[in-house]
């Protein structure tokens, strides 16, 4: 992964969780993917711990120095995460900046399955119509 833009080291800690931030999701399966077709494969793979926190990882980043200079390089790298968990609806997150020397949190957002294993699109206390049982629409 090595490439005239790293040389520095960013990290990453991943916090899932559902009932909008309410409630950590263990053992969830984190894989952080590059985001280049040469790098589009799993680079790294966690679980959750009990918290719904992976461990620090450590990612390649370009050196902090290139901020400071102008021009084409960009001074981050970018990744794409996917988040799955037994029970919920499996998320992604593309182009996830990791900057030399900072940790970045990136809270992920559960969504759980319904019990016909399709996300849960209602709100509690909602409800829905079908033209088969009110034709009054």
């Amino acid at each position: 992964m090595q490439n005239e833009t790293t040389g520095g080291m960013g990290y990453l800690i991943v916090r899932a969780s559902t009932a909008g931030g309410a409630l950590p999701v263990a053992n969830a399966a984190v894989s952080i993917r590059g985001n280049t077709p040469e790098q589009s494969g799993t680079l790294i793979s966690r679980t959750t711990n009990q918290d719904g926190l992976t461990d620090r990882i450590p990612l390649p980043a370009p050196p902090a120095s290139l901020s400071g200079s102008p021009g084409t390089v960009i001074p981050y790298s970018t990744y794409n995460i996917e988040v799955s968990a037994e029970g919920y609806a499996t998320n992604f997150y593309q182009n996830v900046p990791i900057f030399d020397r900072i940790t970045a949190l990136q809270p992920i957002e559960l969504i759980p399955l319904s019990q016909n294993g399709r996300e849960e699109n209602t709100s509690p206390g909602s409800t829905l119509f079908f033209e088969t049982e009110n034709n009054q629409l």
